[in-house]
């Protein structure tokens, strides 16, 4: 949990070469398993290491 009450979630990690100028895609979905209460998400950002 932050400061501000938002909870930060490090999701994954994807590597890049340097000087490449291509697409990233990112999915969020349901996966349906007995113990799942639902998410709600109010924000999605990505950030370099």
């Amino acid at each position: 949990m932050r400061g501000d009450g938002w909870m930060e979630v490090k999701l994954g990690y994807f590597d890049s070469k340097k000087g490449t100028d291509d697409l990233v895609e990112a999915r969020l979905f349901e996966m349906n398993h007995i113990y799942k209460g639902g998410l709600i998400v109010e924000g999605v950002e990505f950030r370099p290491k």
